[in-house]
């Protein structure tokens, strides 16, 4: 597999929103968000989810296939690793990292030194992912949006 990352442009709406509902159908555990919630919008509203200069989306390929999908959210003026996807039949293959790497790039040239992400306290495989790219737990968790009955872990990893 040969993995490509790039950023993706309103213009790719089409694959986002492909990438998007897939990976909420196979992973709804892992999510803020719902297939059913996100299945009836609109291409002005996928294009405008792709438009905001301080939430980029990434998109990874093999060859012309999109197989993963991660973005960028930013609060409080912290950034923060959101929405990661990988296709099961490309998991594994160094998706998941190429587009961790191409988050930490992108906060990197915005001038930010620290980059965040939430995992579910049982995702062991996306949790050692993480950790051999270099985050680490701060000690935060929270409920996760899907299920509030589980925790999301807060890891960080210094850019610096």
């Amino acid at each position: 597999m040969t993995v490509t990352v790039r950023q993706a442009t309103s213009d790719d709406w089409q694959t986002v929103r492909d990438i998007r509902l897939a990976a909420l159908q196979e992973a709804p555990y892992a999510f803020g968000s719902t297939y059913a919630r996100e299945r009836d919008f609109d291409e002005d509203t996928w294009r405008d989810r792709l438009s905001n200069p301080d939430g980029p989306t990434f998109l990874a390929f093999d060859g012309d296939d999109a197989v993963g999908i991660d973005g960028v959210s930013t609060e409080g003026g912290d950034r923060i690793l959101v929405a990661m996807w990988v296709a099961p039949h490309a998991r594994r293959a160094g998706v998941g990292a190429a587009l961790t790497n191409a988050v930490c790039d992108w906060v990197r040239k915005q001038g930010d030194t620290r980059v965040y992400l939430g995992v579910a306290e049982d995702n062991d495989p996306a949790r050692r992912l993480y950790e051999r790219l270099g985050f680490r737990m701060t000690g935060k968790s929270a409920p996760l949006h899907s299920d509030p009955t589980r925790l999301s872990l807060e890891m960080a990893l210094d850019l610096t």
